[in-house]
């Protein structure tokens, strides 16, 4: 059986050791108690001293055996061994539970599995917007998929616990059953795809020791650098065990300047300053008009400079951080009056990182859940952080940065997009219907905590533009330029095979030794009363009437055994009484003299 898969004879066996810790003490307390019994008369038959017969007779359970010894003041070889035999009883009955187990068995291979690269020099080929034609195509399924994304449940949870206002991040996360399960919850999107941690957030993370790996905590929610997740493919679809892996990917930070507040006569004289940098369409205009709210990006124009940098691959050349301007207006209680513009200036950064995943699956056909457990930041030669696919196809990149802000069409004049209210308060964004009816003004956000939240869904759409087939489930054949956006990564795979049998030694040993001191025993039973010529007698209470001059039992021959005697005179009236009530002093014994059972025993009474 050892290291043989289950069969319907070996399960019976199985079966059979659950039942033998029941019957074992059983069985033995029969086999030793009797052998113990045959040794006494064997013993009498020899001649020995009462203290051996007492302590034989006695010993018919391991309790009865210490108590013996006890009484008798025996503390020899024998008590000993008398000992060592009874302690057989209770471990060959665990012996025999614990000595075969049925127990699972684990294999382990080496996977290959896919996953979406986020890499610059490789997503421009697999964007949704390349131009006008594949904007108006791909709008509509965009839209819809970075509309899910910031409408998902959890996605309220990132970047608001104690920047959000009430008990409105308490409230999600008892809406998705907790924090365990929210936690859970966060680490993969609607999809499936694994969600990365952004790791300059990581409080462990130390930007001059970049080979350190950071876990990713599991006491609380962790910072994400986007709602949408990294998709994985060629995933083991079935079998309970683990999988881990790492992969390479990357997601843009924004570090934005102190909040530039603008109204009125400041806001055009700002506009007619800096709006020539940032590109905007009416250079010495704002980009609102009359009460238009919203926000947009901006961005100065692109030497070719940095696109050479992509075309040649250069990992040896930097560049300055590309600045972004991001402006939202809003008001308070009367739009025409409480204009106010809220803009920031953001330099754009790229951060590489390697994260360690690790997935589990703990049914043969469940679900196999994976969640990123540890990041470092990349140990592979990239080009310049300071680059990002914005670098790479200028006409691309204002068309992405117009998209962000327009994506779900205009709305109205005097309130906020999803984007705002949403980077205004994740928690509440679409939850309450006050956040509709005006538009927030997003300065009364602390920058720290509104750059975290723009980079949030920076990122998430930006994502959602790649390849949007891959991001939903499915897959894209195609191959541009020798870049695929899908890459392998080499993963361990640890799962259970069938069960099989173990033995175990330990066990197996003790519970052989137990069988073999049974067996012997019986044998040493056997064989003691083939060769015994007295009756077996002692132990028996007719015993007690042998050769008795107070107990008339003439008509029992001498030879009978003790059961045989007790079967002959079960109807035989005795009693333990005074078998001289008149004397001085009494004397106690079994009698079967009526006549005297009237006199009693008496606790005052002395007796010999």
């Amino acid at each position: 059986m050892r290291n043989k898969p289950q069969t319907l004879w070996a399960a019976e066996v199985i079966q059979a050791t659950k039942v033998a810790p029941t019957i074992w003490p059983l069985v033995f307390a029969a086999v030793v108690g009797s052998m113990l019994k045959a040794k006494a008369h064997e013993r009498a038959q020899h001649g020995t001293t009462i203290g051996v017969l007492e302590q034989l007779l006695g010993s018919q359970t391991v309790f009865g055996a210490m108590k013996s010894a006890y009484i008798l003041r025996l503390f020899g070889l024998s008590t000993l061994c008398l000992f060592l035999l009874w302690s057989l009883n209770p471990v060959g009955g665990q012996a025999v539970l614990r000595a075969i187990t049925l127990e699972p068995t684990f294999a382990e291979e080496n996977v290959d599995i896919k996953y979406m690269v986020s890499d610059p020099r490789v997503t421009p080929w697999y964007e949704a917007f390349q131009g006008a034609s594949s904007y108006t195509m791909y709008r509509p399924l965009v839209s819809t998929l970075f509309g899910a994304a910031l409408f998902s449940p959890d996605a309220a949870l990132q970047y608001s616990n104690g920047t959000s206002s009430g008990s409105s991040f308490a409230n999600i996360v008892a809406q998705l059953g907790g924090i365990d399960s929210a936690i859970t919850r966060s680490t993969t999107d609607s999809w499936g795809n694994v969600r990365i941690p952004a790791l300059h957030l990581l409080p462990a993370f130390n930007p001059a020791d970049p080979q350190r790996w950071i876990e990713v905590p599991t006491d609380e929610i962790p910072p994400y650098e986007s709602i949408i997740g990294v998709p994985l493919r060629q995933l083991p679809s079935r079998g309970v065990g683990n999988l881990s892996f790492t992969l390479e990917t990357n997601y843009h930070v924004l570090h934005c300047s102190d909040w530039i507040i603008l109204s009125g006569a400041n806001e055009t004289a700002w506009f007619q300053q800096f709006g020539p940098t940032y590109q905007l369409y009416n250079a010495s205009e704002s980009p609102f008009s009359m009460i238009s709210t919203g926000f947009f990006f901006a961005t100065p124009e692109m030497n070719s400079d940095r696109s050479q940098i992509f075309q040649d691959n250069d990992t040896a050349s930097s560049a300055d951080a590309r600045q972004i301007l991001f402006g939202s207006r809003g008001y308070g209680s009367t739009p025409e009056q409480d204009i106010t513009d809220s803009l920031t200036v953001c330099n754009l950064t790229m951060q590489y990182l390697e994260v360690e995943i690790s997935c589990s699956r703990h049914t043969d056909n469940g679900q196999l859940a994976c969640v990123a457990t540890a990041v470092r930041a990349s140990q592979l030669p990239h080009i310049s952080s300071n680059l990002t696919e914005f670098d790479y196809v200028p006409s691309e990149m204002y068309l992405k940065l117009d998209a962000i802000s327009l994506i779900f069409g205009s709305q109205h004049v005097t309130t906020s997009t999803p984007q705002e209210v949403f980077m205004y308060d994740p928690t509440t964004a679409f939850t309450s219907e006050a956040l509709l009816e005006y538009a927030v003004t997003m300065h009364e956000i602390p920058i720290e905590v509104f750059e975290k939240r723009l980079a949030l869904v920076f990122n998430t759409f930006l994502r959602s533009t790649i390849a949007p087939p891959i991001i939903t489930g499915g897959s894209i054949d195609n191959t541009y330029q020798d870049k695929s956006i899908m890459t392998k990564t080499s993963a361990s795979w640890r799962y259970v095979t069938p069960q099989v049998y173990r033995l175990h030694i330990g066990w197996l040993v003790p519970y052989l030794a137990a069988v073999v001191v049974l067996c012997a025993c019986a044998i040493v039973t056997i064989a003691v009363r083939f060769w015994l010529q007295v009756p077996e007698v002692l132990g028996n209470v007719s015993t007690l009437t042998r050769d008795s001059p107070f107990i008339n039992t003439e008509s029992a021959a001498s030879v009978l055994e003790g059961d045989e005697r007790g079967r002959l005179l079960k109807d035989y009236w005795i009693r333990l009484q005074d078998i001289q009530p008149e004397a001085p002093f009494g004397r106690i014994a079994f009698s079967s003299d009526k006549s005297i059972s009237m006199f009693p025993l008496q606790k005052e009474r002395l007796y010999l």
